[in-house]
This record gives structure tokens, sequence and C-alpha cells, in this order.
């Protein structure tokens, strides 16, 4: 091993303790110094020494040894390794091979991390670029980029959208091309630049596409580079929207609080203390106080003027109110469902005028809410000073109406005792009238059957004596005298008359005793076939028959009694013409609102007395002799029979020489 002696020192050292006395050693002692000692002893191949010096080189670079401290390492080993006395010493030569190597290797890993570093930062700029690039077209607000002559470099989506400006043809114009010149607005942006500093909430107003908008301008400096200013950038935010809803909202305040104002009730705004914090000014013209009177917590304020024997149960009913309402936690607002389940604050109670007068006052509230940390309760109360004294007067009377009602009703059970008396008397009166009607409906229709039976009976012995009549008057006449042939045909005569009596008998039972079920009908198709089954006496007398009813009237009722029902009345209007005169009969009809159809039938005959309108439709009733118009009384009467069995009415008009009208209403058939 080679002895050495460190400069300076009177010792000798072997070319490792030379290295570790170095004060780079002393500071990194686990650095491995081999491949320095296996350098200085020229031990192996000049490419593996060197090899060795750049591992050696690496370790001092990975423990970020700078470069000043590896110079002055150099120098060290030079100075100790300055031999003394030794067989072998490292010559100059290979000191300077040692730091030739050593500089070279450093100088070359720099280089690598100089370009690794530079690397990294061209990657981190395109990064941040990419990023700030995304950032400032994504910002939902209009934002642009100016340099210091206040040009647009660039502006993001936001802006282009807003201004309806496509393509880049804005970028380099100047900035106040877009927002107004507006001179406070113009300085902030200049002074933003000359002072290098930010501007905020800046307000002006700018016509894009002829609207105007409010927008609010602010910027911030965007630092200098290479000592020269790089721009600004600045920010528009479209207040338009807000400044609208804001006038709105002073709007609605204006009209709520002219509400207010002018209604007749007097609103309130309290805590869950009862201390008022705000009430409407037409409060001074129901109680006489200014609002500023009445603010203010317990004792004072309102609470003063409240009557003393009121003032507990106000004040409990309050705080009952809130308690009903305020959640558990007191803490958060309640749900709508508990506030539907609390209370309603409704109390009524004295209060003290400024006058002197004491009225009373209606105070309610339903609903309380949070603001600021604190509860409130908004209500309303109004005066009822004439409404209380109205109750109690109403309270008087109803006193007096009580008293009244006692013996009012003592009265009524005397009166009722005696319409009970009277309704078991009617009920008796009805039993009686209703055994009454069942025999007379009874004693009807045996009168009925009788009249048919009787009639039917009668018809053959008739026909006997009208038989052997006119045998008589054919064979025997030569043999009877004038007296004789008299007799005769008065018999014959007579026996026709009875044969048409009992003829209209017959028809008259039947109509009560028919059980035809009701079908529709067409009316005109009725009339019209009792016309041509008339057609031989109308052309006798030349008579007409006009029909004026709707076409197409459909009825509901017995065909065969209808058809009757009109047969009787025309042969009656033919039967009762004036002497010298064609008879017409004219026949109208039209709807009723109460759901009857109306018929009226009308002549030009020798008419009536009105006064016997109502007997000309009993059975065997006769206005005229038989020798002035032949008939039996039975056809007027089997037609009222007709139409009470359809559920309808018939009455007559007349005047006498005049003419008689006949008007029949009958039920419409009923929607199915």
């Amino acid at each position: 091993m080679v002895q050495l002696e460190l400069a300076g020192r009177d010792e000798y050292l072997n070319i490792e303790d030379a290295i570790r006395r170095t004060a780079l050693l002393s500071r990194f002692p686990v650095l491995d110094i081999a491949p320095l000692a296996a350098f200085f002893n020229c031990q192996g191949e000049a490419a593996d020494k060197r090899a060795g010096l750049f591992v050696f080189v690496h370790q001092l670079w990975k423990n970020g040894v700078e470069f000043p401290e590896l110079f002055h390492f150099l120098k060290e080993i030079r100075r100790n390794l300055t031999p003394v006395r030794a067989q072998i010493s490292p010559s100059d030569t290979l000191i300077d091979e040692f730091e030739l190597c050593l500089l070279t290797e450093w100088q070359r890993l720099i280089g690598q991390g100089f370009h690794k570093k530079l690397r990294e930062a061209n990657s981190f700029i395109l990064h941040e670029k990419r990023r700030y690039y995304t950032v400032f077209n994504r910002m939902g607000e209009p934002a642009f980029i100016i340099n210091r002559q206040f040009q647009f470099i660039e502006t993001n989506r936001a802006f282009d959208r807003f201004f309806h400006i496509q393509g880049k043809r804005h970028i380099g114009n100047s900035c106040f091309s877009v927002i107004n010149d507006h001179s406070a607005c113009r300085e902030a942006i200049q002074m933003m630049i000359v002072n290098k500093t930010s501007c905020s909430g800046m307000e002006t107003v700018i016509e894009v596409n002829g609207e105007k908008r409010n927008i609010l301008v602010s910027g911030t400096f965007l630092g200098e580079i290479n000592h020269e200013v790089s721009g600004a950038m600045v920010i528009i935010q479209d207040i338009s929207a807000r400044k609208e809803a804001a006038r709105a909202l002073r709007e609605n305040e204006e009209k709520y609080r002219t509400l207010i104002e002018n209604m007749p009730d007097v609103s309130w705004r309290a805590d869950k203390f009862g201390t008022l914090y705000f009430i409407s000014r037409n409060v001074e013209q129901v109680c006489g106080y200014k609002p500023d009177e009445l603010l203010g917590s317990w004792p004072r304020g309102r609470f003063a003027m409240i009557h003393p024997d009121d003032l507990e149960y106000v004040r409990n009913e309050f705080g009952i109110f809130f308690a009903s309402h305020l959640p558990p936690d007191n803490s958060s607002p309640p749900h709508s469902s508990d506030s539907a389940a609390g209370k309603n604050y409704d109390v009524t109670y004295r209060f003290h005028k400024k006058d002197g007068s004491w009225i009373w006052l209606h105070s309610r509230a339903s609903n309380i809410y949070e603001q600021q940390g604190k509860w409130f309760a908004d209500g309303v109360f109004s005066d009822v000073t004439e409404l209380k004294k109205a109750e109690d007067e109403l309270e008087r009377h109803h006193f007096h109406l009580s008293e009244l009602v006692d013996e009012r009703t003592a009265e009524l059970r005397r009166v009722n005792h005696i319409l009970k008396q009277e309704i078991n008397f009617r009920k008796m009166a009805e039993d009686r009238l209703l055994r009454l009607t069942t025999k007379l409906r009874q004693s009807n229709e045996e009168l009925e059957q009788f009249a048919h039976v009787t009639s039917h009976d009668l018809k053959e012995p008739l026909m006997l004596i009208s038989s052997f009549s006119n045998r008589l008057e054919k064979k025997y006449t030569a043999l009877l005298d004038e007296p004789g042939k008299k007799y005769l045909r008065r018999i014959t005569t007579a026996a026709g008359q009875m044969q048409d009596l009992i003829k209209a008998l017959l028809e008259l039972s039947r109509v009560g005793a028919s059980k035809r079920p009701f079908e529709l009908f067409d009316l005109k198709e009725v009339i019209k076939e009792v016309v041509e089954s008339l057609e031989e006496s109308l052309t006798k007398c030349r008579g007409r028959v006009k029909c004026k009813c709707d076409s197409q009237e459909e009825l509901l009722g017995d065909k065969t009694q209808i058809r009757q029902l009109f047969q009787n009345i025309i042969v009656n209007a033919i039967k009762y013409r004036k002497v010298g005169k064609s008879p017409l009969i004219v026949i109208r009809g039209q709807r009723l609102e109460n759901g009857f159809y109306q018929i009226v039938v009308e002549d030009n005959g020798i008419g009536f007395d009105q006064r016997y309108a109502r007997k000309i439709f009993k059975p065997l009733t006769r206005l005229h002799g038989r020798r002035e118009y032949d008939g039996t009384g039975i056809g007027l009467a089997t037609c009222r029979k007709i139409v009470l069995r359809h559920g309808g009415e018939i009455s007559a008009r007349g005047v006498p020489d005049q003419g008689a009208s006949f008007i029949i209403r009958l039920p419409l058939p009923q929607e199915s």
C-alpha cells in the first residue's frame, strides 16, 4: 500500500484514508470510494477505471451534491495526495486525468438533467395551456383577454354567444368597441393595466343586437413576461335578469306596502316573545298611536295598552301559538304538515286608545317563519268594538228570545197535540174516502158493465120493433088511416133514435173498458184517415178540413180511440154548420213547454154560449132540440173520456154565430 503524508501534518496515510479525510466524504460517509482508490492504485484497465469514476459521480449526483462542493473536493484530493515519502505516488498527470474524468461526467449529467427538466417544463406549460384553454372556454360568463393596447387577444365561447359573434374577426379590435365607452368603466380597465392591479363590480349598460343589457365588468392584470406587460383578463356578468327581478321586487314591495297601508286591518310582525318589530301606519287611525309608540318588548310598547284583565290571556295564547308551530329542536323551519297541525292565534281583547277610551281588538295569525336566526309571525288585528257591542246586544236579545222560545214551545206542544188529533181525524177521513173511492170505482165499473149489457140486451127487441114497423109500413100502409100512418111513422122514428142512443152508449162504455196497449202514432196520418172516412159527408155539404199540425209529430196512445176523438169533433162541426155556408174546419198543433202537445180544432159553425162550455161534455146533454139537429148527446162525453184515459184534458170555447174551438192537450212521449 502506498504511504502518503497529509499536507500540513506529519502523518502517513493510505489513499483510502486520504480520500475519506475530505469534507465531502465527511458529509457523505456512506459513499463508496472503492472506484477512486482503484483509479489511483492503477488497478484494472483504463476503461474500467473511468467506469468506476462514473459510478462515483452518479452517487454524488443522486445525493444532491452541488458543483462548488465537487470543485472543493477535487482541490482537497490534489492537496491530500501530494507525496512526501513513498515508493509509489500518483503523478500530476493521473490527478489531472482524475479531475478531467470527474468533471466530464458531471457535465454530461448536468446536460441530461437540463434537457429532462426542459422537457418536463415544456410538458407542464403545454398541460397548463390546455387546462387554461378548457377553463377559459367553459366559463359561464363572457370573458376576454386584452393586451396593453386594450385590443382583443382571445375571447371565450360564452363571449361569442353573448355578443352573437362568429369567427375571430374581432381579434385585434379595441375592447371598447364592444363595451360602451363609459368613462368610469374605460378608466377602470386602463388603470388596471397601468397600475398592474384588478378591478371589480363596474356596472354599465351596453347594447347587444338592439337590446340594452346591464352588465358588471371585472378584470385582473395577468403579469409581465420579460419585464413587458402581458395583458389582462376581463369578465362580463349579465345582470339584466337580476336588475329586472330587483325592479319587479321593488314594485311588488311597493304594491304590498300600499296594500298594507290601505287595508282596514292593521298588519304586524312579532317574535316569539310578542315583541313587535313592525306595525303598519294605519294603526294610528285605529288606536291613535304612531307605530313607534307600540314597538318594543314586555312590559313596554303595546303590552302597556292591553287591559290588565286580558294581558295574561293574550300572552299565554301567543306563547301556545308559537309552541305549537316551532320544530322540536327550534332550529329548522317547520314542515308544512306541522304548520297545518299547529294552533292558530286568534284572540279578542280590550285595548286602551290614546284618547283614553277602550276598544275591542281582534288579533290573529296562522303561521311562523325564521329570519336571520329568529322566529317571527305575521298577523293582523282589527277594531271589533261595534261587533262586540252587537254581540252583547245579541246576547241580551238571545236571553229574551229564550224566554219567548220557552213560551212558544209550550204553545207549540199544545198546537202539536191538536194537530195530532187533527191528523188522526184526517187519516180516518182519508181511509173512509179511500173505501168510498173503491166502492165508487166498483160502482162505476158495474154501471159501465150494466150499460154495456143493457145496451146489448136492448138492441135485439129494438131491432124487432124496427123490423116489424118497417114491414107494417110496406105491406099495410093502405089499410091504415092517416092517424095510424102517423103513429107508425113515429114508432119507426123513435126506434131509429133509440138504436143511435144505444150505439152511442155502447161506444161510451167501451172507452173505459178498452185494454188495448198504447202505441206511437203519427197524428197527421190519423187526421188524414178520419177526413178520408168522412169524405162523403164533407162532399155533400162542400166542407173543407185544413190540418196545420207539425209533420211527423208522434204521440203515444190508443190509435183507434184517437181516431174516434177527431171523428166525433169533425162530425159535430159538420152537423152544427150555418145554413147556406160551407163548413171550414182548421186543425192546429204545437208543442208546449210543460211536456204536452196542444191540438186546437176550430170551425165556422153556429157556435155556442160560453157558459155551456163545461156542460156540453156531460153525457146525454143537448143544447138544441131533435127537430133542429139530430144526435144523442153522447159524442163529446165520449171525447172527454178518451182524452182523460190518455192523461190529457179537453176544453171548448164558443161564440154564438161565430164558431167553436175545441182545445185538446195530450202528453208527449217520454224519452227512454
